[in-house]
């Protein structure tokens, strides 16, 4: 009897054994299926970036080429705007010269005016 308590014991354990590897079993394939499923989505990706980066590798020598084509006018017209610039500044300063001429001349007609006063008060008219 003791035996038979020890026999059903035992093959009680062997089920749950049995029972907690197959649990193990299911797990380990849906690792794998997920695992499997992240290298098909990333296989996806890297065939998606090698064929962004084969495309823009066809099109570098045509954009090179037009590169090539557009860099003289663009170098010709940065040369005329810092041209434009420094005219800019030169008009710059001759308007604070002309300015501070005109301010001159304001001063001197002033002057002419207050001594033409004097003048004439001299003069008696």
């Amino acid at each position: 009897m003791v035996w038979r308590k020890v026999l059903v014991l035992l093959l009680l354990l062997a089920a749950f054994c049995a029972f907690f590897t197959m649990i193990g079993n299911i797990r380990l394939g849906t690792d794998i299926a997920e695992v499997e499923n992240n290298i098909a989505i990333e296989q996806g990706k890297t065939r998606f970036q090698q064929a962004e980066y084969d495309e823009y590798a066809a099109e570098l020598p045509i954009k090179l080429k037009e590169y090539e084509e557009i860099a003289p006018k663009a170098e010709a017209a940065m040369a005329l705007v810092d041209a434009f610039k420094q005219e800019r500044k030169a008009y710059r300063e001759q308007i604070k010269a002309d300015a501070k001429a005109l301010e001159e001349i304001e001063a001197l007609k002033a002057k002419i005016a207050e001594l033409q006063k004097e003048l004439d008060a001299a003069n008696g008219v």
